[in-house]
């Protein structure tokens, strides 16, 4: 049974800091990367797993979080100017690979380079206060979206999150289970269970395995 919830989290919270991250400014300092580093291109499919001596400035495109093992569960996404690679400047290897979700552009740079650009003049160190946010952002939001008190609450905020990839376009012809399953551990007869009980109550659309629109404000609790 569904029931409804006064007071939870408004998952579009976090499309509108997107939003706003999509109006930051970032011609003049893209700029100075292209003039400093060495452009990086990748295809779909391809794998990067930066070692500790190079930074990876992600200017177009989407490449998946995921554990390095063979089969290992997607964890987040990048989004623009996001520094890959930096934890591993720091931490060496921490069992993670990077799978382009699309065909990626990006500036590779060395820890040098990198510290010269953003670490040496105020703006740009500004700029690097507001990636940095963004990024803090973002895993607030995945541990948000997957520590809630039930799978339901997971799979709901799943479904936002889906949503607002679609509306971005980079989901690739990814399915609404698939995606649910490949970021959580959820049993997959119990997302399909939850997608069907939500579909028959009105609340969703999917054709092909799809997610076509939410149609009204899910409910907190099942």
């Amino acid at each position: 049974m569904i029931t409804t919830t006064e007071g939870a989290m408004n998952p579009s919270l976090f499309a509108s800091a997107e939003i706003s991250y999509s109006t930051i400014d970032f011609s003049d300092l893209i700029a100075q990367l292209k003039q400093v580093g060495r452009e990086l291109t990748l295809d779909k499919g391809m794998i990067l797993r930066p070692s500790n001596n190079g930074i990876v400035i992600v200017i177009d495109g989407t490449l998946t979080v995921e554990d390095a093992q063979e089969g290992g569960m997607a964890i987040g996404h990048t989004f623009r100017l996001m520094p890959v690679g930096l934890m591993e400047r720091y931490y060496g290897h921490i069992g993670l690979a990077y799978r382009a979700e699309t065909p990626i552009s990006a500036i590779q740079l060395t820890p040098k380079e990198f510290d010269a650009v953003f670490l040496h003049t105020e703006a740009n160190t500004s700029l690097f206060g507001r990636i940095m946010t963004h990024l803090a952002l973002n895993l607030v939001h995945v541990f948000f979206e997957r520590s809630g008190n039930s799978g339901f609450s997971t799979i709901r905020l799943m479904l936002y999150r889906y949503q607002h990839k679609a509306t971005e376009g980079t989901l690739h012809n990814e399915g609404i289970a698939t995606f649910i399953l490949r970021r959580t551990r959820l049993s997959k007869s119990y997302v399909y269970q939850i997608l069907s009980s939500l579909k028959i109550g009105g609340y969703i659309t999917v054709h092909n395995g799809k997610l076509i629109t939410i149609n009204k404000t899910i409910p907190e609790r099942y």
